[in-house]
C-alpha cells in the first residue's frame, strides 16, 4: 500500500507526538495515504464475523458558513439518499438485504467538529466486506445531491428538528450562554436553522461538501474480526485517490464565564435544578501527568457525589439530589458541572448547601476512608474492563479511535491501561482531591444556571430566587468560615446471622443448563458461560406480583424501594454504601402486576456476599424512618407538579384509556400518599417476598470454579418457603373494543405526539410471538419508506409488539411518532395505511428477506451473550411453553408471507385501535 507513514509506532517515534510515557497499542495499524487520508486498523473478535467501520470527517457545524447553518447535518442525510453507484435509496436497501438494520448497524451523526458515518458489516462474506468500503468511499466523494432528493429530504430533517423541540430544547436554548458563552459553539448547533434548511439548494450543499470532504480531513477506522492485510487492500483500492487539499481549520474555543447568573422558569418544568458550570482548558491524555489528573477528577466526582447522596439520606435534606460530572467540549475545552435538584419549598437552602459542600472539599482533605473507598470503586471498574477485554464490542474501540484521530487521546491496550492505573492511583492523596476542588471552587471561568417551575400543579406561583439573591447566596458561602465534613465511616462489616442450610432434592442436567430442585419449593437454573469473564447475572422471579394484594397493598408496593435503600442487617443506608465500595454488585427487587422478583448483578469474588445480602433483604427487611419520610416528601412534590408536564399527562391519559379507567393504571393522588403508612409498606414487601415457594432463580455467567451447590444450599435453599402458595389473580384489565380516539390539548411544543395501540386479540403461543415481532419489524420498514421517505411526515417512527402471557389480556402493537401539528391527520392516516399494507400483504418481498437476514446477521452473536441466555432462560421458565431458540433456518421457514398474513389477520384488527393525540395549545 502506498502511504507516507506505515505504522503507528514509526509515526509516534518514542512517543514524541502522542506522549512521553504512555504506550500506544502495538496491535493498532495506522497510516496516512499519499492524498492525506488517515486510516486506523485494529483487530477485535467481538462480535465474531463482523467489523465496525467508520468514515470520520473532521468537520461539523462549526465549519459552516453563515448561510449554511444545518447543512453539515443535511449532507449526512443526503449520504443515504443517493450516490453515484447507489441512486435514491438503493444504498439503504442493499445494506438491509445483508441483514443490517437502519439505526442499529447503519447510522451516522453530526457534531460540532465532526461528521461520522458508521457501518457494522459481516466479515465472513468477503464481497460484502469489500462493498462496505466502497460505500464509505461513496460517502466520501460520490454523494449526488440531485434536486429532487434534496427537496424530499427537507421535510425529514425539519421533522428531526421538530422532534427536539419542547421543554428540553427551551432549557437548552436558555442554558447556551452559561455553557458556551460568547462563542461559535452557541451559534452553531448541528440541527441548524429551519429557514436555511427549507431554502437549501444542491449548490449550497455541494459548497460545504467539496470544501470539507477532502482526504486530508478524513479518516477511515476499521475494527473487527478480519484479516488486517485484506482491510489494508480495500482501503488502498477505494481511498488512495487524488484529492484536493484541506482548508485550514480554525480553532474554536468556548467563551469565558465571569460568574454570570442565569435563571429560566417555565410552566412545564416539574423540578428545580441548580448548576455550577466551570470551564477549563482540556488536555488530551497522552502522558502520565494527564492521566493522573483524569483520575483525580474521577475521585473528586465520586467522593462529592457520595457526600451529596448522604445528605439526601439524612434528616431534613436541603436538596433532593446532587451530582458532579465532567465532559470535553472539542479538543481544547472541558466543562465540569456541579449541581443538584432543589427542594421547591426552599430553593435558597439547596443552592447554599450545594456550594458549601464544594467549598468544604476545597479547604479540607477528604477522609482516608472516603479516599480508600473511592479508589476501590475505581479499581473494580478498571479491573472489570481488563478482565473482559475479549468481550468488548468493536464499536467501543471505533469510538476510542475517533477520539485519537480528532482529539489526540492515547489508544492503549486494556492490560497496559490497568497497569498504569494501578501505578498512578496509589500515589494520589487527599491533598490532590482538595487541590482539584479548590480549582473548581475558586475558578473565575464559571457560570450559574437555575431552572424552576413558574407555577406548581395547583397553579400557584413558585417562589424562585432572583439573580440578585442567588448572587448574595454565593457571596454568603464565600464569606463563611469553611466547615469540615465529619462522618465516622471506619471498620464497617456486615454481620450475618446463623443460617441453617436447606437441601437440594434433585439435580437435573438439561440441554442448556443444570436445574436444582430445592426442598423449599424453589428451582434454580444454572448456566455457566465463558462470554464475560467473572460476570454473573441472577434473576429471582415468581408468579404473583401486586395482583395478590388489595388496593391499599398495591399502593404500598409502589414504595417498597425504600427497603433496600434503608440498609441491610446491622448496616444502615450510608454504612451499606461504604461497605459496598470495593464490591461489584447490585440487587434490585421489582414488583409488577402479575409477577415479582429480584434482579442481581455481581462477579465471582463477590457472589457469596451478594447472596448473603439478598438473604438478609428477604428475611429481615427494614425501613429507615428518615429515608421513608424523605421519600414521601419527595413524592408529594412530584405529585403536586405532575400536572405541569404535558408528556406526563399524555402518558397518564393513554394508560387511563387503554385500561378503561382501571384504578391501578391511574397516577397516585396526594391523598393516597398522605394516607400511606410505613408499616403497610413493610407488610406489602413481606407479603410479596415472605414466601419464596414457587420461585425460580436463573443464574448465568462465569461459574465454573465457584462452589455453586454449597452457595445454593446456604443462601437460596434456606429462604422461607411455606406450603401454601399464592398465585397471581387476573385484575380484569382489558384493552377496549372498537375505535377509540382522544385528544389532549396541552403545552406549547411545535409538535404533536401520536400513539396508536392495536390490541392483540389472540391467546399467547410462542410461535405467534415470533411472528408478531417479525411483523412489527416489517411494519417498521413499510413506515420508514411510506411515512418518512415518501411524504417526509416524521423523522423517527417505530412499532413495538408486546406479547407475553404475563400481560394477561393487555398485549398490543403500539406505534408512536411526533409530527407537525398541521400535518397530524395526514401523517396518521399514512401510518394506518401502512398497517393496512401489512394486513393485506402489500409490501415488497425484500422486507421479509431483510427481516430474516437481520435474524441471521445477529444469531451467532446472540448465542454468545450472557444477557441473551438470561433473557431466554427466564422467558422459557416464566412463560411456561415451548419457548425455544430458533435456528436461522427454522426462523426463515416460519417467516413466510403466508404465515405472516394468516397471523396478522387474526392478531391485528384495523377497526380496533386506540388513538391518542397530544396537541399543543399553541406553538411558541
Amino acid at each position: 500500500m502506498k502511504k507516507l507513514l506505515v505504522v503507528l509506532l514509526i509515526l509516534i517515534s518514542s512517543f514524541t507526538l502522542l506522549g512521553e510515557d504512555l504506550k500506544m497499542s502495538p496491535k493498532l495499524d495506522m497510516g496516512i495515504l499519499e492524498n492525506g487520508l488517515t486510516y486506523y486498523i485494529y483487530p477485535n473478535h467481538k462480535p465474531e464475523g463482523k467489523a465496525s467501520l467508520h468514515l470520520v470527517v473532521g468537520a461539523g457545524s462549526l465549519q459552516e458558513d453563515d448561510d449554511q447553518l444545518g447543512l453539515a447535518h443535511f449532507i449526512e442525510h443526503m449520504a443515504f439518499n443517493g450516490t453515484t453507484n447507489f441512486p435514491e435509496n438503493e444504498l439503504v436497501r442493499y445494506l438491509q438485504s445483508t441483514g443490517m438494520k437502519f439505526g442499529a448497524d447503519l447510522n451516522a451523526h453530526t457534531g460540532f467538529g465532526e461528521t461520522v458515518y458508521k457501518l457494522q458489516v459481516p466479515t465472513d462474506r468477503p464481497e460484502e466486506l469489500e462493498k462496505a468500503f466502497e460505500i464509505l468511499r461513496e460517502w466520501a466523494t460520490e454523494i449526488t445531491f440531485l434536486p429532487q432528493d434534496v427537496e424530499d429530504e427537507k421535510n425529514v430533517i425539519l421533522e428531526e428538528w421538530r422532534l427536539r423541540q419542547g421543554l428540553r430544547q427551551r432549557i437548552s436554548d436558555a442554558q447556551r450562554k452559561a455553557v458556551f458563552g460568547e462563542s461559535r459553539y452557541a451559534e452553531r448547533f448541528p440541527i441548524g436553522d429551519p429557514d436555511i434548511i427549507r431554502n437549501a439548494t444542491p449548490e449550497l450543499l455541494k459548497r460545504y461538501y467539496e470544501k470539507w470532504y477532502v482526504p486530508e480531513n478524513m479518516a477511515v477506522i476499521a475494527v473487527g474480526d478480519f484479516d488486517k492485510e485484506e482491510v489494508e487492500k480495500y482501503i488502498d483500492k477505494y481511498f488512495n485517490y487524488k484529492g484536493r487539499r484541506a482548508p485550514k481549520h480554525k480553532e474554536y474555543r468556548l467563551g469565558r464565564g465571569d460568574h454570570e447568573i442565569y435563571t429560566f422558569t417555565d410552566h412545564e418544568i416539574t423540578q428545580s435544578m441548580f448548576d455550577i458550570i466551570v470551564k477549563d482548558d482540556r488536555r488530551a491524555i497522552t502522558k502520565r501527568k494527564e492521566y493522573r489528573d483524569y483520575l483525580v477528577q474521577m475521585l473528586f466526582t465520586g467522593i462529592l457525589e457520595n457526600r451529596y447522596a448522604w445528605e439526601v439520606k439524612g434528616a431534613d435534606p436541603k436538596f433532593r439530589e446532587g451530582y458532579s460530572y465532567n465532559f470535553p467540549m472539542g479538543p481544547h475545552d472541558s466543562i465540569h458541572i456541579v449541581g443538584g435538584l432543589l427542594r421547591e419549598d426552599n430553593m435558597e437552602a439547596g443552592i447554599y448547601e450545594l456550594q458549601r459542600y464544594l467549598k468544604t472539599m476545597a479547604y479540607f482533605d477528604v477522609s482516608d476512608t472516603e479516599l480508600k473507598g473511592e479508589k476501590a470503586n475505581l479499581y473494580k471498574t478498571f479491573e472489570d474492563m481488563k478482565k473482559n477485554r475479549d468481550s468488548m464490542e468493536s464499536e467501543s474501540f471505533t469510538a476510542e479511535l475517533k477520539k485519537l484521530h480528532l482529539e489526540g487521546e492515547i489508544f492503549a491496550e486494556m492490560d497496559y491501561q490497568f497497569e498504569v492505573f494501578t501505578e498512578v492511583i496509589k500515589d494520589i492523596g487527599a491533598e490532590d482531591i482538595r487541590e482539584y476542588a479548590r480549582k473548581l471552587y475558586e475558578s473565575n471561568n464559571v457560570g450559574y444556571f437555575l431552572t424552576a417551575p413558574k407555577t406548581n400543579g395547583n397553579g400557584e406561583s413558585v417562589k424562585v430566587p432572583s439573580k440578585e439573591r442567588i448572587g448574595e447566596i454565593i457571596e454568603e458561602v464565600k464569606a463563611e468560615e469553611p466547615l469540615k465534613y465529619e462522618l465516622d465511616l471506619d471498620n464497617l462489616e456486615l454481620q450475618l446471622p446463623e443460617i441453617e442450610e436447606g437441601r437440594i432434592l434433585e439435580t437435573v442436567e438439561e440441554k442448556y443448563n443444570t436445574r436444582y430442585i430445592l426442598e423449599n419449593g424453589i428451582e434454580v437454573i444454572v448456566k455457566d458461560t465463558p462470554y464475560d469473564r467473572d460476570k454473573i447475572s441472577i434473576k429471582f422471579f415468581k408468579d404473583g406480583g401486586s395482583s395478590t394484594l388489595d388496593y391499599d397493598g398495591f399502593l404500598a408496593s409502589e414504595f417498597t424501594d425504600v427497603i433496600p435503600a434503608s440498609g441491610i442487617g446491622n448496616l444502615d443506608s450510608i454504612g451499606m454504601d461504604v461497605f459496598l465500595k470495593d464490591k461489584n454488585l447490585t440487587i434490585s427487587p421489582y414488583i409488577k402486576d402479575y409477577s415479582h422478583g429480584i434482579d442481581i448483578k455481581t462477579i465471582g469474588r463477590d457472589l457469596e456476599t451478594t447472596l448473603a445480602i439478598n438473604y438478609l433483604l428477604i428475611t429481615d427487611p427494614k425501613i429507615d424512618d428518615t429515608i421513608y419520610r424523605n421519600t414521601i416528601d419527595q413524592q408529594r412534590e412530584e405529585i403536586l407538579n405532575r400536572g405541569n408536564s404535558p408528556i406526563t399527562l399524555y402518558r397518564d391519559r393513554i394508560k387511563d384509556i387503554a385500561s378503561e379507567g382501571h384504578p391501578r393504571r391511574k397516577p397516585m393522588t396526594l391523598e393516597e400518599v398522605e394516607a400511606l403508612r410505613k408499616d403497610r409498606v413493610l407488610e406489602a414487601f413481606k407479603g410479596i417476598y415472605g414466601n419464596m415457594r414457587g420461585s425460580k432463580v436463573v443464574i448465568v455467567g462465569s461459574l465454573k470454579d465457584l462452589p455453586m451447590e454449597e452457595l445454593i444450599k446456604r443462601y437460596i435453599a434456606s429462604l422461607p418457603g411455606e406450603d401454601e402458595d399464592i398465585s397471581s389473580r387476573d385484575l380484569g384489565i382489558v384493552l377496549p373494543e372498537g375505535r377509540v380516539r382522544d385528544d389532549l390539548v396541552k403545552g406549547v411544543d411545535k409538535k404533536s405526539a401520536v400513539t396508536l395501540i392495536y390490541p392483540y386479540r389472540r391467546d399467547y403461543v410462542y410461535r405467534d410471538r415470533v411472528l408478531y415481532l417479525a411483523s412489527s419489524q416489517i411494519l417498521n420498514n413499510i413506515m420508514l419508506e411510506d411515512v418518512r421517505e415518501k411524504i417526509g411526515g416524521v423523522y423517527s417512527i417505530n412499532s413495538h409488539a408486546v406479547l407475553t402471557p404475563l400481560m394477561k389480556k393487555e398485549n398490543y402493537l403500539v406505534i408512536r411518532f411526533t409530527t407537525d401539528p398541521a400535518r397530524r391527520d395526514e401523517v396518521t392516516e399514512a401510518v394506518k395505511r401502512s398497517v393496512d399494507k401489512l394486513l393485506e400483504g402489500d409490501y415488497p418481498g425484500r422486507m421479509i428477506k431483510n427481516t430474516v437476514e437481520n435474524y441471521r446477521f445477529n444469531y451467532a452473536d446472540m448465542l454468545k451473550e450472557n444477557d441473551f441466555w438470561m433473557s431466554y432462560l427466564y422467558r422459557r421458565e416464566a412463560y411456561g411453553d415451548g419457548f425455544e431458540i430458533m435456528t436461522p433456518e427454522e426462523y426463515e421457514d416460519l417467516i413466510k408471507r403466508r404465515n405472516i398474513e394468516k397471523f396478522v389477520g387474526g392478531a391485528i384488527d384495523r377497526d380496533n385501535y386506540i388513538e391518542v393525540n397530544l396537541i399543543p395549545e399553541r406553538a411558541e
